[in-house]
């Protein structure tokens, strides 16, 4: 059995929908934080983004 491929380097950086972490500081963020990400979000920045705002 294999590791699945590594889609980022030591010390990089992940846009922060990427993350379990990312998203529970928007979860838990100001409303106004919340509707700012989703009104300037992007879909498909990354291999591991969310699909849907």
């Amino acid at each position: 059995m294999s590791a699945g491929p590594v889609r980022y380097r030591v010390g990089g950086r992940l846009p922060l929908p990427c993350t379990g972490v990312g998203l529970a500081l928007r979860a838990f963020a100001p409303p106004a934080v919340q509707e700012h990400a989703i009104a300037t979000y992007e879909p498909g920045r990354g291999h591991d983004d969310i699909d849907t705002p």
